[in-house]
């Protein structure tokens, strides 16, 4: 009974309050007011592996890279990043030398386009 009483308040205490922040269980990991948008960084680097099938989804392809630093999303480093379509690795091989656009969206990172340099 003590429980259905505490309820019963915090759901009276939210209904007579005007604004408010979200409770920690229905808080999302985007803010309400900013809609998750989608951010377009670009990067140079060398390729380290090429997967055009990943065996855990097939609808999945990647690419691994040693990249310089990407100037508003991350340092240098060597990292593997799935591509948006598959066709993208076509004719990608390990060793290119490679020109690549990264999307943003939330906190996933998705190459959109690449060719060799």
């Amino acid at each position: 009974m003590l429980v259905a009483a505490s309820c019963q308040k915090k759901s009276a205490t939210t209904a007579n309050q005007t604004t408010s922040s979200p409770s920690p269980s229905t808080r999302s990991t985007t803010p309400p007011s900013t809609p998750t948008e989608i951010r377009t960084f670009q990067g140079t680097g060398v390729v380290t592996k090429v997967v055009r099938e990943n065996p855990y989804d097939k609808s999945l392809a990647s690419v691994e890279l040693n990249h310089g630093e990407i100037v508003g999303l991350m340092p240098a480093m060597r990292m593997e990043f799935y591509v948006k379509e598959r066709s993208l690795l076509d004719g990608i091989k390990v060793g290119d030398v490679v020109e690549f656009t990264i999307e943003e969206k939330g906190t996933s990172e998705t190459i959109s386009e690449i060719k060799k340099k």
